[in-house]
């Protein structure tokens, strides 16, 4: 169940991630039950992060900010599984 394994990391006192966190929240918000859907909680101010919610935007990367991800891999330790610009 999405959210149960978060949550029980949370009330050991082990660290979250933030969607670790967010995925926690829900999990108790909705009593400890995965509902798998938009819970409608738009007083909740994790709501805009909320991984059922149906109309959240999709991040949309320019050009330019994949170009930086690109170089970020080949500066750092991945770089020799990236293909070199010949």
């Amino acid at each position: 169940m999405k959210g149960k394994l978060q949550y029980d990391k949370f009330r050991r006192g082990e660290h979250l991630s933030f969607k670790g966190a967010i995925l926690a929240q829900c999990y108790e918000c909705n009593g400890c039950e995965e509902g798998g859907e938009d819970c409608l909680g738009v007083s909740c101010p994790l709501y805009e992060y909320m991984p059922y919610r149906k109309d959240r935007p999709k991040r949309q990367l320019t050009q330019e900010q994949k170009n930086k991800v690109v170089e970020g891999f080949r500066r750092g330790k991945n770089a020799h599984s990236l293909p070199q610009n010949p």
